[in-house]
């Protein structure tokens, strides 16, 4: 019954402890509306970071409050669960033209429930506390976030009490982002149904329970003061968070520069932070009447300090950025210029505003595109603003060159059916001091030429676009493109006087033809031996020895003609016939020497090559194979002319595998045949089995290894078999993993 106490226990403490454990905690406050005669309507908001999680649980629907009574000594007045009355997601401050982080989520739970004070109204003060565990331990400003929990609480006081007093309460939300670099304005301040007066400052945020109970790596009471999930809260008085020191402070709980800081008169929150990060903070609103403090309302809150990326930028097309702010327009030989927007994103864009001073006269327009006609050559200025005189604004000083004119010209010159040379004429100019300074021919075909007035041949037939770039001393640049329609024939001096010499059977490669031929030119061949052929680069076989003339013909795709003779180009020759035997015709591990017999027609050299053994010079050839195995031979006969003919043979040195067993043994100890094993050769066997069956088909032996034996004994046990006729079946692979067996009979002898 113990052991089953003990398990029922564990499963109990990890359903209630899934269900509590949570980082999620990012704030809340408490306040209070006096219904009279000691009666009051209390209102609770906690808020929690509703993003996907781990270990991110919902907001409680059963929340535990208490209620202490003391001033310095406090009692437990009584303690309930407050319902859930609603909840709600609180979307992130709309800020103009700021794109915000992904993923943030708030949300607020409200719990409204009412308390009948005893002893009202009372000397002392009563405190109205809520705690849980425990809050996002990526915190940035305070110590070890992770593991502690958070307190709210409102003091009623007796001087609220006997004025039957309501609570201050906040007017607004804070935002669930803040922007790091950007400046921080956020009303936090109250309203008071009694108009008393409202005294801010910064507080330091309270811890409320802990780790315990959360896991079985922190065991304990998840409902005690140190628990996940205190019930009832613990009483006064509350422990306050570490801050992380010297960097943060009840005083300074962000940073920033300026710092953030809280008017006392104002509840305005103002500052500029400059790390990103989580930050708690506790708001303190005190309140007064008659210059006496009466009470005090506090909210707890974690302000998300983010990267917010802006959406608006003032950009010119087809201007050189010289930074985010200033852009550089060059305009050569042209007045008018058009200056184009390109600011985005344009669906945050309402208004455009450019100004141009000219003169010392400033001429605006408003809308999106602009042609501007300056007077003169020279330098102006100018500015583009987007959404001027709104949070979303932004603009780009322009810096404008109006400078003198620069044209880019140029003629080309050549023989559209012979081919030669393309002779480029330059006709560019500039107005500028100095003129031109530099030219940059691009022909199309990957080369290039600084030349003024260069010459290029093409080496291929082609439409190709020939570029010229000018540059002057102001930098100024000008292009011009022109196509050149490329398709002449080689003239006769370019073909070359080729002569081969080819072993029969001779595959020749006709690639003599010069540039600018390509596979669009129709081509004829005669190939001298009373066969023709057509295209680029062709391949014909000479069967038969002799001397060829060879002739061609080539048309251009635009109709030029030409054609060449060559005669004696091709001089074929005889070649040998490589030719040889080897003996034995299946060599194997056993007998591994090999005999090549050459017999090779119309040679007088030769040439053995062994794969994996080396190379040899003679005619005849005997070799002793160091292993078995498949070996390429090839044999290389060499003609009187030079010419040769290989032939490739493999030669198998085939590995046997042998495995005799005798047909009597007697196991007597007499040491001369004792046991019953085979011999043999056993290079390359694999899988090896032998059985031994008595006559009525009782296995008495099984071995695995060719080299031991029967020694006569039966299977497991030390006595010895009677003598008799046994069988015997043997199995294995060979070295070529081909499989083999072996039946036969042995005969036991005492």
């Amino acid at each position: 019954m113990l052991r089953r106490g003990w398990i029922i226990c564990l499963v109990l403490m990890s359903i209630f402890l899934g269900d509590s454990y949570a980082r999620h905690i990012i704030g809340g406050d408490i306040t209070y509306e006096c219904l009279g005669n000691g009666r009051y309507k209390v209102t609770m908001f906690i808020y929690r970071d509703c993003r996907p999680q781990e270990n991110a649980a919902a907001l409680d629907a059963q929340a535990s409050i208490a209620v202490y009574r003391g001033n310095t000594q406090f009692s437990l007045v009584g303690s309930f669960f407050a319902s859930l009355s609603s909840s709600g997601r609180i979307d992130p401050p709309d800020y103009p033209c700021v794109e915000l982080p992904p993923g943030l989520c708030v949300e607020r739970g409200q719990y409204e429930f009412e308390i009948t004070l005893p002893s009202w109204p009372s000397s002392q003060s009563y405190y109205i506390v809520y705690q849980r565990c425990c809050r996002n331990n990526t915190i940035s400003n305070i110590v070890d976030p992770g593991s502690i929990g958070a307190t709210y609480f409102i003091e009623i006081t007796p001087e609220s009490q006997e004025s039957c007093n309501n609570s201050p309460v906040f007017k607004n939300f804070p935002p669930t982002v803040v922007c790091v670099d950007q400046s921080f304005v956020f009303d936090h301040s109250v309203s008071d149904t009694e108009s008393d007066s409202i005294v801010y400052r910064f507080g330091t945020p309270l811890e409320g329970g802990g780790l315990s109970g959360s896991s079985f790596n922190n065991p304990g009471d998840p409902s005690a003061c140190d628990g996940v999930k205190p019930t009832p809260p613990c009483r006064p008085p509350y422990r306050g968070v570490r801050f992380r020191s010297p960097t943060y402070s009840t005083e300074n709980p962000m940073g920033g520069d300026p710092i953030i800081s809280i008017d006392s008169e104002t509840g305005i929150i103002t500052g500029t932070p400059t790390i990103q990060g989580q930050f708690v903070i506790t708001v303190i609103a005190e309140e007064y009447k008659d210059g006496e403090k009466i009470g005090e309302v506090n909210r707890d809150f974690q302000f998300n300090v983010a990267k917010c990326d802006p959406t608006v930028f003032a950009r010119v097309q087809s201007a050189i950025t010289i930074n985010e702010s200033n852009v550089f327009l060059r305009s050569c030989g042209e007045f008018t210029i058009p200056f184009r927007d390109s600011s985005y994103e344009e669906r945050f864009i309402s208004t455009y505003k450019w100004k141009f001073n000219i003169n010392g006269e400033e001429e605006v327009y408003n809308q999106k595109n602009v042609d501007v006609t300056f007077p003169a050559l020279g330098e102006y200025s100018g500015q583009l603003i987007v959404n001027e005189g709104t949070e979303c604004s932004d603009s780009t000083d322009i810096d404008i060159s109006v400078l003198p004119n620069i044209e880019a010209d140029f003629e080309f010159a050549y023989d559209t059916c012979i081919a030669g040379d393309v002779v480029f004429n330059n006709f560019s100019y500039s107005d500028a001091d100095g003129g031109i300074t530099e030219y940059s021919w691009d022909f199309g075909d990957g080369n290039i030429s600084p030349n003024q007035n260069p010459a290029h041949f093409y080496q291929e037939p082609g439409i190709w676009d020939a570029s010229l770039i000018i540059r002057d001393g102001n930098n100024c640049m000008d292009t011009l493109t022109k196509a050149i329609s490329y398709f002449p024939v080689p003239p006769d001096h370019a073909f070359p006087d080729q002569k081969d010499i080819a072993c029969l059977p001779a595959d020749v490669l006709f690639d003599n033809l010069p540039p600018p031929v390509n596979e669009t030119y129709d081509i004829t061949w005669d190939f001298g031996d009373g066969t023709t052929g057509i295209g680029y680069r062709p391949v014909h076989t000479y069967t038969e020895q002799g001397t060829y003339d060879v002739g061609v013909s080539l048309v251009s795709p635009i109709g030029c003609e030409t054609s060449a003779f060559f005669p004696d180009m091709i001089t074929t020759q005889p070649s040998p016939v490589a030719d040889f035997d080897f003996t034995p015709l299946r060599p194997t591990n056993l007998d591994k020497e090999v005999t090549f017999i050459n017999k090779s027609e119309a040679a007088i050299a030769y040439g053995w090559n062994i794969e994996r053994i080396g190379s040899y010079s003679s005619e005849n050839l005997v070799i002793n194979f160091p292993d078995s195995g498949i070996y390429n031979v090839s044999l290389i006969a060499v003609h009187e002319n030079g010419c040769t003919d290989t032939l490739l043979r493999p030669v198998d040195i085939e590995p046997i595998v042998i495995f005799t067993v005798p047909n009597a043994f007697s196991p007597n100890g007499d040491s001369e045949n004792d046991i019953f094993k085979g011999i043999g050769v056993f290079v390359g066997m694999k899988e090896f089995v032998i059985r031994v069956y008595d006559r009525w088909g009782n296995q008495v032996y099984e071995g695995h290894d060719p080299q031991e034996g029967w020694d006569g004994s039966l299977a497991n046990s030390s006595y010895m078999a009677s003598p008799g006729m046994y069988v015997y079946m043997v199995e294995y692979l060979d070295a070529r993993n081909r499989p083999k067996k072996h039946f036969g009979e042995v005969f036991l002898i005492n």
